[in-house]
């Protein structure tokens, strides 16, 4: 026998259990391609050493994160090359100018681009800054992906 508060608790779980199932259809007699029982959607986030400049690390910290641009990014779509995976790689538009090379390479391999702010320095108070940003991750992801389809995600507000 549960105590009133634990039983409340109870009822209070199971009900937002309810509503968070009453969001999605689900469908009864779906079936994957061969047999297969669930689907697995496999995302980077290509930051390089943009979030380190911010923190305002030592030039040898900056330099960690330069690891992911000439050497962490090729090794990622090697690796999902090797398996057939398609990723989406979210990345700022300042990214698209730093590496270019990595993430046309990205695009031939058929890896989806997605937007992630143009250079983690926006701030909510800057909002006029927001159409300059993302024209200049537009005209970033012309430059490496066109003419492939980009995806366009919405622009973060804070970092």
């Amino acid at each position: 026998m549960m105590d009133p508060g634990t039983r409340e608790r109870m009822d209070t779980l199971v009900s937002r259990g309810i509503a968070y199932r009453q969001r999605y259809e689900f469908i009864d007699d779906l079936k994957w391609p061969d047999r297969a029982r669930i689907a697995v959607n496999f995302t980077a986030d290509f930051d390089a050493m943009l979030f380190r400049r911010i923190l305002n690390e030592p030039a040898l910290q900056l330099a960690k994160g330069e690891f992911g641009g000439r050497v962490g990014i090729w090794r990622l779509i090697e690796l999902f090359d090797s398996h057939a995976i398609r990723a989406t790689i979210f990345t700022p538009g300042r990214i698209c100018e730093l590496y270019p090379q990595a993430l046309r390479q990205a695009v031939a391999g058929d890896h989806e681009l997605a937007d992630h702010m143009w250079e983690h320095r926006f701030h909510a108070r800057q909002l006029s800054k927001l159409t300059t940003s993302k024209k200049r991750w537009r005209r970033s992801l012309q430059f490496v992906a066109s003419p492939f389809l980009v995806l366009e995600v919405a622009t973060r507000t804070a970092c």
